[in-house]
């Protein structure tokens, strides 16, 4: 088949793809540019001192028979515990020591919300806890339980109590140019059937390749007439790179996402209060578990569970399971991007080259990263993500790629326009 022929008969299943994934992609940089964005960034101050004297015997006296981890944090300007009981239950809350613990769970949400909000006060117009992903809170935000609240202008931060972190920031806008882009650009509607939905997108993908490759072929024979013909080739011939760039970083993660091993759910175990007690004397700031085990963190930032004392270095090691190297990370970086939502974590390479990445406020593994997925992470955040640019300024990147996103729309529109009225002049004679 000559190349002119198989750009013919690609040509709309192709141009129909590129219009599709150009335009819900033109919403990310858009989603930046129109949507909201939080006020502050930094969670609130943490509580330095120790817990109050009595809070292990509380928990007892207050009929708590399981938890998972207790930390103080400030509510309604006052230092109060916070008690976690099981995974995706509201936690509960205790002005003393010895209780009696509440369910204000949603009051610490909004006193999260208007910190990052910075609308204090504000009033919220309702609450919505979300204990599982779905369309309208997709797994790409990583972090559950959540609550979202709605302050009364449509505003919406999603934030979550356990870690006092915020997730998101969104409004009626941001939520539409959202959905644009998981259902078209992701085509989110057919995740129920992942095969289909990836074998269409690979596809697809591969239709755009052979497209471009054998336009690229059609360039060294002589063109047709026609001022949109000629335009069309050379289009064709000055976002011939990005095309394939885009979509082959595209199939790349495509293909990646499937066939990477899924990620471990996390084991959120419980212990009875009594399992407190070695650690009841000892000062400490806050307590989560480790594979069943008990640890607390001290006023000098060292971890005890009542027969050692770790640093925090240490105790990446330990959650990790390898003693490699270790590094603190405190910003997004190639092989820990802002998906991944959580800062600080712990950097723990282990001798195979795999990366841990470690969040000592919840005790686990939140992240790993080997070899190939840093390859693939690179390919898709510096290529298809365009922040090879970043030296250009966020603005001035995201305007360069959506104008090469804009080109290749109006290049995809005019070979359908092509084609038509080729049929129409095939058909007339």
């Amino acid at each position: 088949m000559t190349g002119r022929r198989l750009h013919r008969r690609l040509s709309v299943w192709a141009a129909l793809a590129v219009i599709g994934w150009a335009l819900s992609g033109l919403t990310h940089p858009l989603m930046s540019l129109l949507g909201p964005r939080a006020a502050r960034f930094a969670p609130p101050s943490p509580v330095i001192g120790p817990l109050p004297e009595g809070w292990a015997s509380g928990l007892q006296r207050d009929g708590v028979t399981a938890l998972s981890g207790v930390r103080q944090v400030i509510l309604d300007g006052e230092v109060v515990l916070q008690l976690r009981q099981t995974q995706g239950a509201p936690l509960r809350y205790a002005a003393r020591a010895g209780g009696p613990y509440q369910d204000r769970d949603a009051d610490y949400a909004a006193e999260l919300a208007r910190h990052y909000a910075d609308r204090e006060p504000a009033r919220v117009a309702s609450f919505e806890h979300i204990t599982a992903f779905s369309d309208r809170y997709p797994s790409v935000n990583r972090i559950l339980p959540v609550w979202r609240v709605r302050f009364d202008d449509g505003l919406e931060l999603d934030v979550s109590t356990a870690e006092g972190r915020l997730v998101g920031v969104s409004d009626a806008r941001r939520r539409a140019l959202s959905a644009v882009f998981r259902n078209v650009h992701t085509l989110a509607p057919l995740q129920p059937w992942p095969w289909l939905r990836v074998s269409l997108m690979l596809a697809l993908l591969a239709a755009i390749w052979a497209l471009a490759l054998a336009g690229l072929r059609m360039l060294w024979q002589r063109g047709g007439q026609g001022r949109v013909r000629r335009l069309h080739r050379r289009g064709g011939a000055l976002l011939f790179l990005p095309l394939l760039a885009w979509s082959g970083t595209g199939a790349l993660h495509l293909l990646h996402g499937r066939l990477a091993p899924a990620a471990a759910t996390p084991d959120w175990a419980t212990v009875p209060p009594e399992a407190l007690t070695p650690l009841a004397a000892l000062d400490l700031r806050q307590l989560w578990l480790h594979e069943g085990e008990v640890w607390g963190l001290d006023p000098d930032g060292h971890y005890q569970n009542g027969r050692q004392v770790l640093s925090p270095a240490e105790m990446a090691q330990k959650i990790a399971g390898v003693a490699g190297e270790v590094s603190l990370v405190t910003t997004f970086a190639p092989d820990y991007g802002f998906i991944n939502r959580r800062l600080p974590v712990w950097r723990v390479t282990g001798a195979d080259g795999q990366r841990r990445f470690v969040d000592l406020m919840q005790g686990r593994v939140v992240a790993q990263v080997s070899a190939v997925d840093r390859a693939e992470l690179w390919t898709f955040t510096q290529i298809h993500k365009w922040q090879l640019a970043d030296g250009l300024g966020r603005a001035a990147r995201d305007a360069v790629m959506s104008a090469f996103a804009a080109l290749l729309l109006a290049l995809a529109v005019a070979g359908l326009w092509l084609r038509l009225r080729r049929r129409k002049s095939g058909s007339r004679a």
